[in-house]
């Protein structure tokens, strides 16, 4: 889920900050056919987002999500924090 805005709409560089929400299922896994106890569990991010238009075909992102909800299924380690760079062309 992904909720933006344009600061700049008219700026050679289009510039959109936003609000991202990440939901993530992990299943539990197996080991010799057996589920394993500490695996799997839902954890739901949230954090800004801000993408630079460079033209019609071609953007740069980057986020910063920080985890709002953990069930980890089991005792292991919980997620600090997610952070992605990306960039998307379209032709």
């Amino acid at each position: 889920f992904l909720l933006d805005y344009a600061l700049n709409p008219s700026a050679k560089f289009p510039t959109r900050l936003g609000l991202d929400a990440n939901f993530q299922l992990e299943q539990k896994q197996k080991e010799n056919g057996a589920k394993v106890l500490d695996s799997g569990g839902r954890s739901v991010f949230l954090g800004p987002v801000a993408t630079i238009n460079i033209n019609p075909n071609v953007s740069f992102s980057g986020s910063f999500l920080a985890p709002v909800y953990q069930d980890l299924g089991g005792v292991h380690q919980e997620v600090d924090f997610v952070w992605t760079l990306g960039s998307k062309v379209v032709w």
